[in-house]
């Protein structure tokens, strides 16, 4: 039987906060995943969140999320103008080189230089494991805009012969996540909405 408070009690020792938790329990099966979230909620049937899609086009923030409430299922979409703290267009930045690599492009990683990620789609599956889609935006030499798209690709594919999200983009899709939870808690560029209170130190 799953032991969700030695999941939890494991992972705090080593020093991950809560919503860390709530990321790594994301990607475990359904029923360990909600035994999980009900103790960090404190027992109570509140709101559960989960990102499927994370993106940034022409000055707005764009999040999709699928919520849960006991048995019921909701997708809530967010679009605000408020700008996001720096971090979080270090992790939207940082999906450009794992966008080259899952589309197997032939040319050298300078070339994400000028690519900006509009989107990053997340695909959660009822076994725990999820895929993802990244959709990115180049502008060439002759000022058209070039869109590029990634194919599909899971964390953990059944298919023995389809390739698996490497290390490193599962770690970078973790952190875009977590600014995304962060934005929708109201961390953002200019403070904390809800307390009034703004970060102690703002990466730049």
């Amino acid at each position: 039987m799953f032991d969700a408070a030695g999941f939890v009690a494991e992972r705090r020792a080593r020093g991950y906060p809560d919503f860390r938790i709530r990321i790594m329990a994301s990607v475990r099966p359904m029923v360990e995943r909600r035994a999980i979230e009900r103790l960090l909620d404190g027992g109570c049937e509140m709101a559960k969140k989960q990102i499927t899609e994370v993106g940034f086009k022409k000055g707005i923030v764009h999040i999709v999320y699928e919520q849960f409430v006991g048995s019921d299922t909701q997708e809530v979409k967010v679009e605000s103008a408020d700008k996001p703290r720096a971090t979080f267009f270090t992790a939207m930045g940082a999906m450009a080189i794992h966008a080259v690599r899952l589309m197997e492009i032939p040319v050298p990683e300078e070339y994400v230089v000028d690519l900006s990620v509009r989107s990053v789609k997340i695909k959660p599956k009822d076994d725990g494991s999820w895929g993802l889609t990244v959709a990115c935006v180049k502008k060439l030499s002759t000022g058209q805009v070039l869109c590029l798209n990634t194919a599909y690709t899971e964390d953990a594919p059944s298919n023995d012969s389809a390739a698996a999200l490497p290390l490193e983009c599962v770690k970078a899709v973790t952190a875009l996540v977590a600014e995304a939870e962060a934005y929708l808690d109201g961390k953002r560029a200019q403070g904390q909405l809800f307390d009034g209170k703004g970060d102690e130190k703002e990466d730049e």
